[in-house]
């Protein structure tokens, strides 16, 4: 359900209209989608209060956060995925000494 603020913009967007406009920022870098923010391309922005802010910029704002989590969290998933290989490695050099005794 959609609510209306002051000047007529909604807060609350259907799930359609959120995903469309998620691939539409989707080729923009983050710094490009920062400045659109800033300046006001996507509604009124209030950094004090997202509430304030219209669904576009805080939309816009969510999917930086998630770009810039998916960065930090990729030396992480290298880690598991190396360890996980090495992991298995020994288990099969583990293995194939068992079976030369």
């Amino acid at each position: 359900m959609a609510t209306s603020e002051a000047g007529g913009a909604r807060s609350s967007p259907s799930e359609t209209e959120r995903i469309a406009f998620r691939r539409t920022l989707a080729s923009l870098s983050s710094e490009e989608i920062r400045n659109k923010v800033l300046a006001e391309e996507f509604g009124p922005y209030d950094p004090a209060d997202p509430r304030r802010s219209h669904w576009k910029a805080r939309e816009a704002n969510r999917l930086i956060t998630d770009r810039q989590r998916a960065k930090e969290l990729r030396p992480q998933w290298i880690g598991i995925v190396l360890s996980t290989l090495l992991g298995l490695a020994a288990l099969i050099v583990a293995i194939l000494a068992y079976i030369k005794q």
